[in-house]
Parts: C-alpha cells; sequence; structure tokens
C-alpha cells in the first residue's frame, strides 16, 4: 500500500554534503566518487487523513477511502421469520394426549341414580416443526365435553373426582355424575379441551387460536333397574329369586 508525505533521507540532494556526518552518529564520509548507502529514517511516515482511515473488511478487500468495513461480527442480524397467526388447524398434526377415563360403579348405572364420571387430562407438550421451524406446543387442559350416550352433551371445567375423594356417599352427585332415566346400553365419551401455546424458541411464543380438542375411547355403561324387595335368600343363595 503506497502511503501519501514525503520521507527525507540523509545525504539526498537539498540536504547539503556530508551532512550526514556533520550530524554525528551516522555512517563515516564516503570516498569522492562513491555514493553513498541510504541510512533508515528515523523520522514517522506521514499518513494522509484517507490512508489513516483506510481499512479492510473479512475478505481483505479495501473499503473506500474514509469508510470502515463490515467485520464478521457486526455481519447482519438472521431475519426474523413472519409467523401468522396460529388456529387450531395449523397444529392439526400435534395430537394432545387423549384424557383417561372411568366410571363409578365401574361400567354399570342404575336407573334414576347418579353415575359419576373421572376423566384424568394433564398438561403437556408435543414437538414437531411448523412453517419450516422446529416447534414445542404445550397444551392445557382446559374443559371436557361429556357425551353419555342418551342425548345429554355437557361441558364442565373440571376431570371430576371420585366419591371417596371427593368425600361424599355413593350415589350422589358430583359436577361430573349423570343420571340416565331408562335402562339400555350406553357410551359414555369424553373430550378434553385444551388450550395451545406454540413455542417457536429464539423467536417467542405464539398462542393457538380456539382450543384443540382430543377425544378418549367411549366406555361402555349398561344401566339397569334397581327394585328393592324383602326375599329370605341372597341372590348368591337363589340366583333365579326375585329381583336377582
Amino acid at each position: 500500500m503506497e502511503v501519501g508525505g514525503v520521507v527525507e533521507l540523509p545525504g539526498s540532494p537539498g540536504g547539503g554534503a556530508g551532512s550526514g556526518a556533520a550530524r554525528g552518529g551516522g555512517a563515516p564520509p564516503t570516498a569522492p566518487g562513491e555514493q553513498s548507502a541510504p541510512r533508515e529514517s528515523t523520522q514517522p511516515i506521514q499518513l494522509t487523513p484517507c490512508e489513516q482511515n483506510f481499512f479492510y473488511n473479512v475478505e481483505t478487500r479495501p473499503a473506500p477511502c474514509g469508510e470502515r468495513a463490515t467485520p464478521a461480527e457486526e455481519a447482519e442480524d438472521e431475519e426474523v421469520p413472519a409467523i401468522p397467526p396460529i388456529s387450531a388447524a395449523d397444529i392439526a398434526s400435534f395430537l394432545p394426549v387423549p384424557p383417561a377415563v372411568t366410571t363409578e360403579p365401574a361400567g354399570i348405572a342404575a336407573v334414576g341414580m347418579p353415575m359419576n364420571t373421572v376423566t384424568g387430562s394433564s398438561a403437556h407438550t408435543v414437538e414437531g416443526q411448523l412453517f419450516g421451524l422446529p416447534v414445542s406446543v404445550r397444551f392445557t387442559p382446559a374443559g371436557f365435553r361429556h357425551d353419555f350416550g342418551d342425548g345429554t352433551v355437557r361441558t364442565v371445567d373440571t376431570g371430576g373426582a371420585s366419591w371417596a375423594t371427593l368425600g361424599q356417599p355413593e350415589f350422589t352427585p358430583t359436577p361430573t355424575s349423570h343420571t340416565y332415566r331408562a335402562r339400555g346400553e350406553y357410551t359414555v365419551t369424553v373430550t378434553a379441551l385444551y388450550t395451545a401455546v406454540v413455542d417457536f424458541g429464539e423467536w417467542g411464543t405464539y398462542p393457538v387460536l380456539g382450543e384443540v380438542a382430543s377425544t378418549a375411547p367411549g366406555q361402555p355403561v349398561r344401566v339397569v333397574e334397581v327394585h328393592t324387595a324383602l326375599v329370605s335368600r341372597t341372590c348368591m343363595e337363589q340366583p333365579a329369586g326375585p329381583g336377582c
């Protein structure tokens, strides 16, 4: 790289013959007709303002005079992906875990008496890809829709609990119980309704519009009539007796 300014060397024209020796500390005078060898200058090299601001970028290509080149660590930030509003349909491939459903009494109910339903579900995470980016979807149960198979459909905000856990006697009403009015075979179907949040990592988290439904396998229930009768023997002793 060339530099601006002029460096005056001892013995150069205009400096006078023997000027190097006169200053002392230099090489001895040369013989007549013998050219003196140039000495290293002790004067600082003078740079023009343009040369003082001359930089090189990471490709060792000179930057324009007076401008600083951009180093690798100052490169432009990675473009932030455009993430649109997310609906339940967008995360259809992320299947939340179906709830676990039990009834009490197990698989049987009496006409005119409450049957209790208990549904187990908890928050959980499912990983995958959305809009071409790796994500994790957090599902949190927000409600439970009960279809009791007799035309009754009810949604509650709890999965319920057993009579023992609630401290209640058997065959008493609970927030998740149901009373059948006719005997027969029914199927109880419970659908867990989840809210969801999508985590894009460094790009942040985004809530899903609406709820995501996950339905448990149906539970068969046999509804029977219960009659009270005064008998001399139990059904174990007399299976064909009244009410057996």
